[in-house]
């Protein structure tokens, strides 16, 4: 299993907070603290003892603040990583399926990708973005909320709706 996500800055983000937020889709995860030191000590050659220390808290607000005030270096890496930047080189069909459930990678990525993809001309999801988000509806009511969702997000990349 690959890790796919779509901002390795979000991605990073999730992992120590749990939160996770796009285009008006956002919550929370529980991550074991035990795994946040790991990925912080695992990642410690990036950032000086003082922004280990904050992102290994748990503390929202702190490792906010501390990812904010990330090095251009390790900034640079994270959007070296992210693959949002090459969506507009692929030239195939791309097809997302993302669980809403996951604990690695929240299924906002996914949605993050489909809107690079949509605002990509040679790449066509079309109804799979609006499928996407009407799985995560599990009422009539949050159906047609996350319906309307998909379709703004989809008239916004395609230009016909202002942000």
């Amino acid at each position: 299993d690959g890790l796919i996500h779509g901002s390795a800055a979000e991605t990073v983000r999730f992992w120590l907070t749990g939160a996770y937020d796009f285009d008006g889709v956002s919550g929370r995860a529980t991550h074991d603290p035990a795994l946040v030191h790991a990925f912080v000590d695992a990642n410690a050659d990036l950032v000086d003892e003082a922004t280990r220390a904050a992102l290994a808290t748990g503390d929202t607000a702190r490792v906010e603040r501390a990812l904010a005030a990330l090095p251009p270096t390790v900034r640079g890496l994270l959007d070296r990583l992210s693959p949002v930047r090459a969506m507009p080189d692929v030239r195939a069909r791309v097809i997302l399926v993302h669980g809403y459930a996951d604990p690695a990678v929240p299924y906002s990525e996914s949605l993050r990708l489909a809107v690079v993809s949509l605002r990509t001309p040679a790449q066509r999801l079309g109804s799979q973005y609006a499928r996407l988000g009407s799985l995560h509806a599990g009422s009539a009511s949050g159906h047609s909320a996350a319906r309307a969702r998909c379709q703004t997000s989809r008239q916004r990349a395609a230009g016909t709706v202002s942000q």
